[in-house]
């Protein structure tokens, strides 16, 4: 009577999309790398490859904390976020 293929719960994430956001990541720190080569009297925080990827990671980890608020329990807070970011 039904399909077996509708019965089947999909994902909430779309693992394509993630594959593509990760690829463009490793592109861009390869460019950077490729780029701007380390120099040996700069310390290995300071190499402009190792600053993407520990913003890379900053952006990752508050895409993923706001993904996991509830919009919904947001609404309570909407009109005071709205009236507090107006400039004055």
């Amino acid at each position: 009577m039904f399909e077996p293929h509708l019965n089947e719960r999909q994902s909430r994430l779309d693992w394509q999309m993630i594959a593509a956001l990760l690829g463009l990541m490793l592109v861009g720190v390869a460019f950077i790398y490729s780029a701007k080569p380390p120099l040996e009297t700069v310390a290995w925080y300071n190499y402009f490859y190792v600053r993407q990827i520990i913003w890379y990671i900053i952006g990752t980890g508050a895409a993923v904390a706001i993904c996991l608020v509830d919009y919904r329990s947001l609404t309570r807070w909407s009109l005071v976020a709205y009236w507090g970011l107006i400039p004055s």
